[in-house]
């Protein structure tokens, strides 16, 4: 029986994520979390801990990801996790997606029916 030992190629992901960076902006009407960079294997669950305390004070969370370069499945993973915490607490989460090819990811995969998706923040705390 052969061992499976992990290769150098399937360590890249990894890799520190240095153009990756998130933050959070409390606010009277909510929280606005903005991420800046990619969402992948190696950050989503920065992301996931980001998202973690405004999702579960059950108040309203805007995704910003107007700065977000490219998002893969593990990020849309946390992304539902983080809309499934909210509306248990009794809040909500509502995304920031600026860039046509980000937004395409989320057609593709059929979420754009399912998150509410809107082009500035503003709009999204309205």
């Amino acid at each position: 029986m052969r061992s499976h030992q992990p290769t150098a190629a399937r360590k890249l992901w990894r890799m520190p994520n240095e153009e990756f960076a998130v933050s959070v902006d409390e606010q009277d009407s909510g929280a606005v979390v903005s991420v800046a960079g990619e969402v992948d294997l190696g950050t989503a669950e920065e992301l996931s801990d980001a998202l973690r305390g405004p999702t579960e004070a059950g108040k309203r969370v805007v995704l910003d990801l107007s700065a977000c370069e490219f998002i893969d499945s593990s990020g849309l993973r946390a992304l539902l996790g983080a809309r499934s915490a909210a509306e248990a607490a009794g809040g909500s989460l509502a995304l920031v997606v600026t860039d046509a090819n980000l937004m395409r990811v989320f057609e593709v995969a059929s979420l754009d029916s399912l998150l509410e998706i809107h082009p500035t923040v503003d709009e999204a705390l309205a």
